[in-house]
């Protein structure tokens, strides 16, 4: 039952939270059972699970979100399954995850769960659909925006920027810009260094995962330039996009959604412009 300013999961929310999961953890790579019979001969069971708020349950936890309503805190939705270890990693005040992230988790952890039941193993990898590439290639992306959050590359702040776009009389936030991004055959950022490019291409990477509106695989030039590789290679030799194939990526990107940040072409000599142009083509 739901305590006083705080929403919580009832008894069979919880137990719909774990069914829709498989009582298998969310946390992608863990995946571990959270039920099982006890050793005793008592027809009891352990559970080692946790119904995790992805919108936090009062004001104050992580990603509370003050729009939702206590209907929508307390519901299966708002609900990840978790086993304890990383139900309290995620719950923790300073915790890191985001909720598009944790939302990302439980849509997989589900479409897992639906395909051990439907065909009695979990999502196959090596032949996945169209969707559940998308969807493999979307979590990835997430995963890697939270990487370069922690560098000295993330701007100090939040506050959205605004632009000036060609061929528009008033000026736009990265956030109505970001709705636009898939649908637009090249956006050029043009400025003066330490002007916010950057800060601009993460805002967008940002907006266009919050609004689901596509998936945005960032690449910072300067370090892409030090390496002997093509940007695809360059990109899927990064640990958070383990698991997704070059046939995977290729064939995801073949819809409009997937959109291609590169950051830093003023750090560029003109033979690492020349290898991106050719690239590019």
């Amino acid at each position: 039952m739901a305590t006083r300013n705080r929403d919580d999961f009832t008894q069979k929310t919880v137990l719909e939270i774990a069914k829709r999961a498989g009582w298998l953890c969310s946390f992608p790579n863990c995946r571990r059972a959270t039920v099982g019979a006890t050793a005793d001969d008592n027809n009891k069971a352990i559970n080692v699970g946790t119904a995790s708020h992805i919108c936090a349950a009062a004001r104050g936890g992580p990603r509370y979100d003050k729009k939702m309503s206590s209907a929508e805190r307390s519901a299966t939705t708002n609900g990840i399954w978790m086993c304890r270890d990383h139900g309290t990693a995620i719950d923790s005040t300073d915790s890191k995850f985001t909720v598009n992230e944790l939302r990302m988790w439980k849509r997989e952890a589900e479409d897992d769960a639906r395909w051990r039941v439907l065909y009695g193993e979990g999502t196959p990898q090596g032949a996945a659909t169209k969707t559940d590439a998308g969807e493999r290639l979307r979590v990835a992306a997430v995963a890697d925006l939270e990487v370069f959050r922690r560098t000295a590359k993330w701007p100090s702040t939040s506050v959205p920027l605004t632009l000036e776009v060609q061929g528009f009389e008033e000026s736009v936030t990265t956030r109505a810009l970001a709705s636009a991004v898939t649908s637009l055959e090249d956006l050029i950022l043009v400025a003066p260094p330490g002007m916010g490019k950057t800060s601009t291409l993460f805002q967008l990477a940002e907006s266009m995962l919050a609004d689901g509106r596509g998936t945005p695989v960032f690449v910072s030039l300067g370090d892409w330039a030090m390496e002997d590789l093509d940007f695809l290679s360059s990109i899927l030799r990064r640990p958070t996009f383990h698991g997704i194939s070059e046939a995977d990526f290729r064939q995801v990107a073949r819809q409009p959604g997937v959109a291609l940040f590169l950051d830093g072409w003023n750090e560029l000599d003109s033979n690492a412009r020349k290898r991106a142009r050719v690239q590019l083509v």
